[in-house]
């Protein structure tokens, strides 16, 4: 499986947009080498503040795919990291693992996560951090992971998954992991896939849990959380699944604004009740996070000489002329003349009998149509000004 290509995208778009406001700090390090292959881990923490701060734990994704054999994909944080660890004074850590390029398994990468949250562990002093009590996420391929780390650290007590697989015996709706991507990762047999599964190894008393996904996701399909979090309930624990109908995957990040913020208002309540958190911070949250994605919501109305020109995307180019005319240009085909009206904030692009829906953004730098069928149903192409 490949990364999400959208998701690839707007994840570098979400990095850029949250690191340009708030102030938390960067740092990176190298956990320990093994095979020649050096496991990387990231620490952001809070510009300010005497602490000690609590810690969440985050888990990469991309399909357990990504670097080359000697070098594992690098450590990331969530969407939201930089803005709650300033706000409300949390030491945030990536943590990376060997993927199927770097020949790992599943169990492997249990391995290199362990070994990098004691390395973590027995540095906590440096960045003010207190590892009694810490949360844990992950995303997409992150999750099982992530999942299995929240069940057996006795410390955790918040758990976020985005968008992720909680059990390999029950998951034939969801298109990852596929066969392949099961025998490479050492998911191949039920056994294998039933010492892998969270749902399977609850422990008593399990962390507060919010699972959030995309209703058309079909790459990890939503009845993983709905039936994760009932698990968790059966098992005494708080859980809440929380369903997104007309998104799919990696919706989390700033240029699905009103999901973002309040997914990240959710995360933040979550956090705040479970990791020792000062509760009255999460009265500013909400204007704050309005001003971050203020820019990503579609304008209220589009004026005709803001749209005439040429914007490109992943895949095509349109054009807009005056008059009503433009042109769609596919690489490699012949050019695609079709017509438009703006009326309000929508621009309706008609190509013969079909037509499609575009929005513009507020800070009027790019356009975008929400994709209506497939795989990628409710994802949102984005067209931006050529530079």
């Amino acid at each position: 499986m490949s990364v999400h290509p959208i998701l690839a995208r707007t994840l570098a778009c979400c990095l850029l947009s949250l690191g340009s406001l708030p102030a938390a700090q960067e740092s990176r390090d190298v956990v320990m080498t093994v095979n020649g292959i050096e496991i990387p881990i990231l620490i952001v923490t809070p510009s300010s503040g005497k602490g000690p701060f609590p810690v969440v734990y985050h888990v990469r994704g991309g399909g357990w795919n990504g670097g080359t054999e000697t070098v594992v994909p690098p450590a990331s944080v969530t969407p939201e990291a930089k803005f709650l660890s300033d706000e409300l004074g949390i030491v945030y850590v990536g943590l990376a693992y060997r993927c199927k390029v770097q020949h790992g398994t599943f169990q492997l990468a249990m391995d290199d996560l362990r070994a990098s949250i004691q390395w973590f562990e027995a540095r906590a002093a440096n960045y003010k951090a207190d590892t009694t009590v810490v949360g844990l996420t992950g995303g997409s391929a992150g999750t099982p992971l992530s999942a299995m780390l929240a069940q057996e650290m006795p410390s955790c007590t918040a758990y976020v998954g985005l968008f992720g697989v909680y059990d390999f015996t029950n998951n034939k709706e969801s298109l990852f992991p596929d066969e392949t991507a099961c025998e490479l990762y050492g998911l191949a047999t039920q056994e294998q896939k039933l010492k892998s599964s969270a749902y399977h190894h609850l422990r008593k008393n399990p962390p507060a849990t919010l699972l959030f996904h995309g209703g058309k996701d079909i790459l990890t399909h939503s009845s993983q959380s709905i039936r994760f979090a009932e698990k968790l309930r059966e098992q005494g624990g708080q859980a809440d699944a929380i369903i997104f109908p007309d998104l799919n995957h990696g919706y989390f990040n700033p240029r699905y604004p009103a999901e973002f913020k309040a997914t990240t208002l959710k995360i933040a309540a979550l956090y705040a009740d479970n990791l020792k958190l000062d509760k009255s911070k999460l009265d500013q949250l909400p204007t704050k996070l309005d001003k971050m994605v203020s820019r990503f919501f579609p304008v209220s109305e589009i004026k005709p000489a803001v749209l005439i020109g040429r914007w490109k995307g992943e895949k095509d180019t349109l054009e807009f002329l005056k008059g009503g005319a433009g042109m769609k240009t596919i690489p490699g085909n012949t050019n695609q003349p079709f017509t438009y009206e703006i009326s309000g904030n929508v621009i309706t692009v008609k190509q013969g009998e079909s037509s499609e829906s575009y929005f513009m953004q507020a800070d009027l730098q790019e356009i975008y149509k929400v994709v209506s069928e497939g795989r990628f149903a409710g994802d949102r192409a984005w067209y931006a000004r050529p530079k």
